[in-house]
């Protein structure tokens, strides 16, 4: 099976961001989607030096962020809820940690584009046809191989 010839979606917007100990930011938020990693989205905050905050990136089921646009999604350390307020509507993804937590607002319509164009890369139910499995035993042997000659 060959890999996708799919190219890697990004989106790259500003959000607010509330730390656990309630303080807010706006941060430039990256949203991406690696057609190689077809199940998974990423998000990247990238703080600006005055805050707290140090970047975050983590991955989570595309799915996961799909199912947040009609409804609140997630359990454990990724929740996602729609919110509509006076200056529109947005999805709140929280994330925990044993740090405490951190929520990024994100304006609805922009992460509804971004999937969209997520599934038009690889669409849903076609997710195993992206994944290039001799590549990915290739890497995996050649990690193994790195580990142990470092050791």
């Amino acid at each position: 099976m060959g890999a996708s010839s799919s190219e890697i979606v990004r989106v790259e917007t500003k959000a607010e961001v509330i730390a656990s100990d309630h303080s807010s930011w706006n941060f430039p938020i990256s949203l991406i989607y690696d057609p190689t990693d077809p199940y998974a989205v990423q998000l990247v905050i990238s703080p600006v030096v005055e805050s707290k905050l140090n970047a975050i990136s983590c991955r989570f089921a595309r799915e996961l962020l799909a199912e947040s646009l009609m409804g609140p999604t997630g359990v454990g350390d990724i929740k996602i809820q729609p919110w509509s307020g006076p200056h529109g509507n947005f999805l709140v993804i929280n994330l925990a940690a044993t740090a405490g937590f951190t929520r990024v607002q994100l304006t609805r319509s922009i992460v509804d584009r971004f999937i969209r164009r997520a599934y038009l890369n690889v669409p849903k139910g076609h997710e195993r046809e992206a994944i290039d499995i001799d590549h990915e035993v290739e890497a995996t042997i050649r990690r193994i191989i790195s580990e142990q000659t470092e050791s």
